[in-house]
């Protein structure tokens, strides 16, 4: 799945896009509460993607659920992880680090989604010519 790379490279393109904004913006570093919100969502994003490579191969209706799957996942993650940032102080629960994960986490939301929907479209297609060969 081409996913799994094109995620976090796109991801590393839009943390640094905010680290200039944010540099521009507000004259100081967060670069603590940038790495830790791209860290976060990148790797729920990535484990967004698991039950999509699980069902490879699969039906239309498994490939999709699948899909729903990977964007609860996406969710829960993002959550908990975000969470156990902020408990541990890793970082404060503060505007930016929050603002930041939003940002991450609405972009990397849209990525899974392309593809998921991208997978139940190949499955599709590979559904209809199994019956046309049948």
């Amino acid at each position: 799945m081409r996913s799994l790379i094109w995620i976090p490279l796109i991801m590393a393109c839009v943390a640094a896009a905010a680290w200039g904004a944010l540099r521009g913006l507000t004259g100081r570093n967060h670069t603590i509460e940038l790495l830790t919100a791209f860290g976060i969502i990148t790797v729920a994003a990535e484990l967004a993607m698991t039950p999509m490579v699980l069902t490879r191969g699969a039906g239309t209706g498994a490939v999709s659920q699948a899909g729903l799957v990977g964007t609860l996942v996406h969710l829960f993650l993002s959550i908990s992880l975000a969470g156990v940032a902020c408990v541990t102080h890793v970082v404060s629960a503060s505007g930016m680090f929050l603002y930041l994960l939003a940002a991450f986490y609405w972009t990397s939301l849209v990525m899974v989604v392309v593809a998921s929907v991208r997978a139940v479209r190949h499955a599709e297609q590979l559904q209809r010519l199994q019956k046309t060969q049948a």
